[in-house]
């Protein structure tokens, strides 16, 4: 799972397809700093219940979180790397 925080408040998730094992894995998503709320949510990002507007997280972005989600998680893992990359249109 992957989370956006406004801060360190108020996230925004997003359930990766990816699963650990002994092999490498990479969790992917996608966001665009210019989506409508809605957009956000149709592209698979939940937001919390003390979540704030897509818009406002994004453009108060504080951190960005990864760990295991609920299902299959594990007591750690291994994060080798993380990277963001920006696409133009």
């Amino acid at each position: 799972m992957i989370e956006l925080f406004a801060r360190d408040i108020a996230q925004w998730q997003f359930e990766t397809s990816a699963t650990f094992g002994s092999e490498w894995a990479q969790a992917k998503a996608t966001l665009r700093y210019d989506w409508s709320e809605e957009e956000a949510i149709a592209a698979g990002w939940k937001r919390s219940s003390n979540g704030f507007s897509w818009t406002e997280t994004i453009q108060h972005i504080g951190k960005v979180v990864i760990v295991p989600s609920a299902a299959g998680a594990q007591e750690s893992f291994d994060l080798d790397e993380v990277s963001v990359r920006g696409v133009a249109n």
